[in-house]
């Protein structure tokens, strides 16, 4: 094993998502358009069902986002 792919001790009690999460996520992400997640900050930890009920008050409230202010 390359020795950039080895976990320091104590990394992988942390590391507990399957990488099915992430797939699943990206899964549902595209297979249709969901312009309205556009620019926004996304996790694929995040109940999808839960996320689509807050579509209104996301886009309206225009949550989400970062902004650079100065």
């Amino acid at each position: 094993m390359h020795h950039t792919t080895q976990l320091g001790v104590g990394w992988t009690e942390l590391l507990t998502d399957d990488v099915k999460l992430c797939g699943g996520f990206l899964t549902w992400l595209t297979r249709e358009k969901r312009e309205w997640l556009s620019g926004r900050y996304l996790s694929a930890a995040w109940d999808v069902d839960e996320l689509t009920a807050m579509k209104d008050e996301i886009v309206e409230g225009d949550k989400l986002v970062m902004r650079l202010v100065v």
